[in-house]
């Protein structure tokens, strides 16, 4: 069905992992048996998530082999890029219409069964980790095809059918619901697996960051990711590239060194507590209230420290451009 802006659903399904944190003997998670069959309500979702996207989204990755046991990365290769028929397992479709299937949708449910199990085997192996609803959502836009998948919380704003994985009402979906998700351009990750030797990937997994939550180890190692984050690397980076937006911008001397001084002490502080800090909440902030004091018109691109710094090191092609880190001393 082709949707809005394009989008074409080719399967959705929502799992549910099932993990309390510190909990230590583990529970299987919960396997639907039947793709969700509401695009509308999909496509709104994928929406969703790409608007965090845009809004906080500035961490990008590539996985660093496809030969790892339990990884999206292996198992995106193995069947998606390679077409190896994944076979049924008679209990997870005792519920399951098989006619109502086409064969592409019965081996994306299947994929999206092995895609759970993986990053299922992952969340356990970190004790303060917790399970949650867990969408995975093959599409396409524009003649790429994309994967996403999040962990959702269930809140009153989106309302998941605990027996069937349907969503049922997603009339205003709060983005607090939201606990960790990223999305695969699958067709530059399958550029990548058939590259070979030598090849020099583009980055093709995106996150979406929030809140003052890094991205959780335990999904970097689903992936898995090439490089990590470097909160070193990441903090030389932000001070250095704010310094170069400062001296092109309209601010004068005096609000720029302000700025400067605000942001240093900001990051001193995060240090001290190790916290970490959001660019978009924290930072981004600090200079929307020095604007508005100084009239100084943001709508500009040099004026806009997310539209500079996007152009300046921290796109999809840039490493250690992380949204969210820990800031540490040079």
């Amino acid at each position: 069905m082709d949707g809005s802006n394009g989008i074409i659903v080719q399967a959705a399904i929502i799992h549910q992992i099932l993990k309390e944190q510190d909990q230590k003997t583990k529970t299987d998670p919960v396997i639907r048996q039947k793709l969700h069959t509401n695009d509308e309500k999909t496509i709104k979702l994928i929406k969703f998530l790409d608007d965090l996207l845009e809004q906080n989204g500035l961490a990008h990755s590539h996985a660093s082999s496809f030969t790892d046991s339990s990884t999206a990365s292996k198992l995106l290769n193995d069947h998606l890029f390679n077409s190896v028929l994944i076979n049924t397992v008679a209990e997870d479709e005792v519920e399951t219409d098989l006619d109502a299937e086409t064969e592409d949708q019965t081996q994306y449910r299947r994929l999206s069964n092995k895609l759970t199990l993986a990053l299922d085997y992952h969340i356990y192996q970190s004790t303060q980790t917790t399970g949650d609803h867990l969408p995975i959502i093959f599409y396409k836009q524009n003649d790429v095809e994309y994967l996403y998948m999040a962990l959702l919380s269930l809140e009153d704003t989106i309302t998941i059918n605990e027996k069937t994985g349907d969503i049922i009402d997603t009339s205003s979906i709060n983005k607090k619901a939201l606990k960790v998700a990223f999305k695969i351009n699958l067709n530059k990750m399958k550029l990548h697996a058939s590259g070979g030797t030598g090849f020099k990937p583009e980055n093709y997994v995106s996150w979406i960051q929030k809140g003052s939550e890094k991205i959780p180890e335990y999904v970097q190692d689903y992936i898995p990711v090439k490089y990590r984050i470097d909160d070193k690397k990441a903090t030389s980076k932000l001070v250095s590239k704010l310094g170069d937006y400062l001296s092109k911008s309209d601010f004068n001397d005096a609000s720029s060194e302000d700025i400067y001084e605000q942001v240093l002490q900001l990051l001193k502080d995060k240090v001290k507590y190790k916290q970490e800090v959001n660019i978009v909440e924290d930072v981004d902030t600090i200079i929307a209230q020095k604007a508005k004091a100084c009239t100084i018109d943001t709508s500009k691109s040099k004026n806009n420290f997310k539209e500079y710094r996007e152009l300046n090191g921290y796109s999809e092609k840039d490493n250690h451009a992380s949204n969210i880190f820990t800031p540490e001393k040079d």
